[in-house]
């Protein structure tokens, strides 16, 4: 099943430039919604504002008993093209190009962007 989330979403692509092996220290936040391509992660993503980067680890309910998918540690700088998102109606949230040229997308809540932002533009 995680198979074909990290197929569709494009998450595999991502693995091979931004796969981390272990949760960087940083402001932590679990039980997120993100998108990733067209594959929405629904309150289930810890994501860790750290100083080299977003880490992003999906923990779906089954995912301690399927293996779920390996975390990302994605540099600010390769989170480019900030626009509007769509997650659910009635979210605001923004979808960002990871990697230049784009591996994925990376779709956020406009509250979590918010504390993302100083991070990407603070080249």
């Amino acid at each position: 099943m995680y198979w074909l989330f990290t197929r569709g979403s494009g998450w595999n692509r991502l693995l091979p430039k931004y796969g981390a092996n272990a949760e960087p220290p940083g402001a932590r936040l679990t039980g997120q919604t993100i998108k990733v391509g067209a594959v929405r992660w629904r309150l289930c993503v810890t994501v860790v504002l750290a100083d080299r980067g977003l880490y992003l680890h999906p923990r779906p309910a089954l995912g301690s008993v399927l293996g779920g998918p390996r975390p990302l540690l994605v540099p600010w700088s390769d989170l480019k093209r900030p626009r509007d998102g769509h997650l659910y109606v009635g979210w605001r949230a923004v979808e960002l190009s990871v990697g230049d040229p784009e591996l994925a997308s990376l779709t956020v809540p406009l509250a979590l962007y918010e504390q993302m932002r100083p991070r990407i533009f603070a080249r």
